[in-house]
């Protein structure tokens, strides 16, 4: 894909030839991605290195960040019982705060518009349970097909909505906001779209791929 910015003169270019869309979750249909930058700094201390690494990597499981603060900064061993422990911890921080937030800016709007022309999936690093918890208290529910997050992998995640659909992998978008996600969908061979805000910019900055900045009303 070139580098450029997604806009109602060139929606039909990116929207209308895929049937099948796929949706990451934080920072794209839900506006978590601070909260959750927020909640790594509160577990770790305001550790740099760690949010650095989080928000370079906002796909990836939380597990991977846990055992990578163990491994690569303290450079300690960590235990299964540990994880658990900091994932609880985690959770709980996310889900008292994500209550009162709200939806990624004109992601309703674009879910009302395509949800019943095209197939409409959320493929999540964050664990199922907690997906679909958030999914019905917002009640969006009913626009997506399928609904995938961890354990999953991704790229398995995408193919295995390719293999669902039935549909070459050329006719599959997939829009996130994550490295992971990119290079997720580089993978499979499907197209990818980055959505832009505020922790994510400077990541994508330099990178030759299509973007929606900050709202999904610009692309409506």
């Amino acid at each position: 894909m070139t580098d450029c910015a997604v806009g109602r003169d060139t929606m039909s270019d990116f929207f209308l030839k895929y049937p099948v869309i796929v949706l990451d979750f934080d920072g794209v249909i839900i506006d978590s991605a601070k909260i959750k930058t927020d909640a790594f700094a509160e577990l770790f201390n305001n550790n740099k290195e760690l949010i650095e690494f989080h928000k370079k990597n906002t796909g990836i499981s939380r597990f991977v960040k846990f055992r990578y603060y163990y491994e690569n900064i303290l450079k300690e061993p960590v235990s299964d019982e540990k994880l658990d422990e900091l994932n609880k911890k985690f959770n709980k921080i996310v889900m008292d705060k994500i209550k009162d937030t709200g939806l990624i800016s004109g992601i309703k709007e674009f879910l009302e518009r395509y949800w019943l022309d095209k197939k409409l999936y959320i493929c999540s690093g964050a664990p199922i349970n907690e997906v679909m918890e958030i999914v019905k208290s917002k009640d969006i529910i009913k626009y997506f097909k399928g609904i995938y997050g961890q354990p999953g992998e991704k790229n398995d995640i995408l193919n295995e909505i390719a293999d669902i659909e039935k549909v070459k992998k050329d006719r599959i978008l997939f829009i996130g906001d994550g490295l992971s996600d990119y290079e997720a969908a580089k993978k499979t061979g499907i197209d990818f779209i980055a959505f832009i805000h505020n922790e994510n910019k400077d990541y994508f900055e330099k990178l030759d791929v299509c973007k929606i900045y900050e709202s999904f009303l610009s692309v409506l």
